[in-house]
């Protein structure tokens, strides 16, 4: 079998889709998604914390109806630790959404609060608008590897009637993915809850030292997405990321060069 031949076979096995986009449980949805080039832009559900599978999929299904109202805000009195990018937590008291990365350090809520809500009606109507012109979606959910509240097969099936009830005409698929610690390393396995909809359980925790119990084995996470899923793309947008790709190369100071590699997944 030549190798054309090989590509074609495997590039068959694959599910493509116009869209795909993550929901939760948190940033290592979105991190996967973009290792393994299933996503191009940042989504509202992207970077937050807290709620739930079926929350999460109320939210969306809601048109993130009341998804960051100021008056649902609380200040939570801590940040996020973070040395490049030291944010406050607010917690909506709504909707049970924490924002880690959103609200600066040193700023009240009154100021930091218009530039925020910008950003995030811009990234609800980016969804909604990428939504509307897909005629194929996978939408995806990654429980973190220390996740408490488990999502039970019978309320991931409840989650997609719930999508497809309220995204009618669409070919919509799911994929949740399980964390279960007691399989080995990288070790997973696959089930079809139904045609649409796919769960695969695995153990993806990053065993680095110094890493939170909740981190994120991307690579491996992202590989399984990769040889499963792929997203289509038109071709002048695949020309436009092979010139930004060669770009990003071609930086000659190293410490942006790659830092762009790592925004891009270059």
């Amino acid at each position: 079998m030549s190798f054309y031949q090989s590509l074609q076979r495997l590039l068959s096995k694959k599910k493509t889709y116009d869209l795909i986009f993550g929901i939760g449980e948190a940033c290592s949805c979105t991190q996967a998604l973009r290792r393994a080039r299933l996503q191009r832009a940042s989504y509202p559900l992207d970077w937050v914390a807290g709620s739930n599978f079926l929350g999460r999929v109320r939210l969306l299904s809601a048109r993130f109806d009341g998804f960051l109202d100021k008056n649902d805000l609380q200040d939570t009195g801590r940040n996020n630790g973070s040395d490049s990018h030291l944010c406050h937590i607010y917690y909506n008291t709504r909707t049970s959404i924490g924002f880690n990365h959103d609200f600066p350090e040193g700023q009240s809520l009154q100021e930091s609060y218009p530039a925020v809500r910008q950003k995030y009606d811009r990234r609800i109507a980016r969804l909604l608008d990428n939504i509307r012109a897909a005629e194929t979606l996978l939408i995806v959910y990654v429980e973190t590897p220390c996740c408490q509240d488990k999502t039970s097969d019978t309320d991931i099936l409840l989650g997609y009637k719930i999508l497809q009830e309220n995204f009618p005409g669409k070919n919509l698929g799911l994929l949740y993915c399980a964390s279960d610690l007691t399989l080995r390393p990288r070790e997973f396995s696959q089930t079809q809850l139904s045609s649409a909809v796919t769960k695969i359980t695995a153990n993806y925790q990053d065993k680095t030292p110094g890493l939170p119990d909740n981190a994120v084995n991307n690579p491996f996470l992202a590989h399984l997405l990769a040889v499963r899923y792929r997203l289509y793309r038109p071709f002048h947008i695949r020309i436009q990321e092979a010139c930004r790709n060669t770009a990003i190369r071609l930086i000659p100071f190293k410490k942006l060069r790659d830092a762009m590699r790592d925004k891009y997944h270059v």
